[in-house]
Formats: C-alpha cells, structure tokens, sequence
C-alpha cells in the first residue's frame, strides 16, 4: 500500500509537483491542482504508470 507520502514522491519521480497533506495535517492526502489538458493528460499517464507498477490497476485503454 501506498500512502499520501509515498504517492507524493512517487509524482516528483515523473516530474509532477503536487501539495502533499501534510502541510495541513492530512498527511494521507495529496492536492492536485487543476491544469491544461495537456498537464492533466500527463498527470493521468503518470497515476496510470504509478498504479500499474504497484499493481493496483489493470488500466490499458488510451487517456
């Protein structure tokens, strides 16, 4: 399993900067800021890359 933090370093790994939680006491939480479609595109490759490697998802269709 995968917590806020994990899941946090895990999207600067892929070169996406996100709000980890903890700054305000959620630290099972990220914040994702909503982008351009292109941003958001790769925000989505990135989570689907990120769930595949830990198993969690079986995603295989386009973004």
């Amino acid at each position: 399993m995968i917590g806020g933090k994990g899941f946090y370093q895990q999207l600067l790994a892929h070169g996406i900067i996100v709000r980890y939680g903890d700054t305000w006491g959620m630290s099972g939480h990220i914040r994702i800021s909503i982008g351009t479609l292109e941003e958001n595109t790769i925000l989505i490759e990135a989570i689907s890359s990120i769930l595949l490697k830990l198993r969690l998802v079986n995603f295989k269709g386009e973004i």
